[in-house]
């Protein structure tokens, strides 16, 4: 760093009076993104006293500092070295290539995800291949809230951990821990997972729903499990906010499913409360027991006209269900009441699962001893925005802002 540093400092010092263009100012950013994290780093190390402090390489930081400082101030917009938000990521640090096809592990809306490495640490690479930035400084402005909502409640459990977004290159890009599956295809394979799995789950959306985080788009999709075999909910607040933008400056309209959607969500979504996601929740763990979609055979008028004006047309309860899973089954027809008001709260899921499998959730809790066989066959994914065929999709642009002040 101390070579690219001094080679920046006499480049910057030999165009001091040029304007700055986007191009140059994005590589500028990128560059202090890098120049920050190392000295975060050092700073660390000192204070944990690993390392000894070193005056030429914080004299060497200063100067090259000074001088993105001053070249920024020329450009259209400046930005301040003390103020580059946490989340951002260097694109030198990012490892992935959009095209290898081999390394994709999904494809949705508006994003693909990609297999890659983020300092040398495997990770999900999410690639808005959909979205070409261009000049449009104001991407950053316009997901700056939602990604530093995500990546302060992604240390909570049961939420996916976030490493930070890239927003200069021209393909924005989002950097996420790697999963190997979700919680449908999971519980599929292990159906004794299915009380933890439900209960994490819960645990998950209790906590964005006490960071007043309204999550509006969950399905089995959105619920991953890590390689530690724990869920982690994904994909609230920014992906929309990304379509947003995509559809203010390019016109496309994106499509988003309704066969998790709450009545209010599709007739009022700027009103959307908390009990929105529950409504949701109440599907995906309906596609969870039955591993089918929710009104898979639906159309959209049949949400609108039917589905979304009675109580009683629902999904059907299994046939076999077991006899144990009975109020796992009556809760979830508590999820999906017309009237939010009447639906549980999720801090009230969580204490309705412990009510009623505490034994099985404090045992699923004990530490587990060997190599465990859930490791095996199980592949990898990441937070997409995917479409499935069975899926009814609604052509509608979510404008709305996923984190705001919301009603309980």
């Amino acid at each position: 760093m101390m070579d690219k540093m001094n080679q920046l400092t006499n480049s910057l010092a030999s165009t001091s009076n040029a304007a700055i263009g986007q191009i140059e100012r994005n590589q500028l950013v990128d560059l202090a993104v890098q120049i920050k994290c190392g000295l975060d780093y050092y700073v660390l190390q000192v204070k944990l006293h690993n390392m000894s402090p070193d005056d030429k390489f914080e004299n060497q930081v200063a100067s090259c500092r000074a001088h993105i400082e001053q070249s920024l101030q020329r450009s259209s917009k400046p930005i301040q070295f003390d103020k580059i938000e946490m989340w951002r990521l260097s694109s030198d640090d990012v490892k992935f290539d959009p095209d290898d096809l081999k390394t994709a592990l999904g494809r949705g809306a508006c994003a693909t995800v990609f297999k890659g490495t983020y300092r040398g640490q495997p990770v999900a690479v999410k690639h808005f291949d959909q979205i070409t930035k261009g000049g449009h400084v104001d991407w950053d402005e316009t997901i700056s809230k939602e990604i530093e909502t995500w990546k302060n409640i992604s240390k909570e459990k049961y939420i996916l951990t976030l490493h930070g977004v890239c927003t200069t290159s021209l393909v924005p890009i989002l950097v996420c821990d790697l999963c190997k599956t979700n919680i449908r295809r999971y519980v599929r394979d292990w159906p004794e997972a299915l009380i933890p799995s439900v209960y994490q789950f819960a645990l998950g959306l209790a906590s964005l729903h006490n960071a007043d985080i309204i999550h509006r788009d969950i399905k089995s999709d959105n619920v991953l499990i890590t390689q530690t075999n724990e869920v982690a909910i994904a994909d609230f607040g920014l992906s929309r906010t990304v379509s947003s933008f995509e559809n203010t400056n390019t016109g496309i309209k994106v499509a988003g499913t309704m066969n998790w959607m709450s009545p209010e969500h599709y007739f009022e979504s700027r009103k959307v409360t908390k009990k929105a996601d529950i409504w949701s929740f109440g599907m995906t763990l309906w596609e969870i027991l039955c591993n089918e979609t929710p009104f898979a055979n639906c159309s959209e008028c049949e949400f609108k006209d039917e589905i979304f004006q009675s109580e009683n047309d629902r999904p059907a309860k299994p046939e076999d269900l077991d006899t144990k899973l009975e109020p796992l089954w009556t809760l979830i027809t508590k999820c999906w009441r017309l009237s939010p008001e009447k639906r549980p709260t999720a801090d009230e899921i969580v204490e309705d699962l412990m009510t009623h499998y505490n034994s099985q959730i404090q045992e699923s809790l004990k530490p587990q001893g060997g190599t465990d066989q859930q490791e095996e066959s199980q592949p990898e994914t990441a937070a997409i925005d995917s479409v499935q065929p069975e899926t009814v999709q609604l052509e509608t642009a979510q404008v709305e802002t996923d984190v705001r002040d919301v009603q309980n």
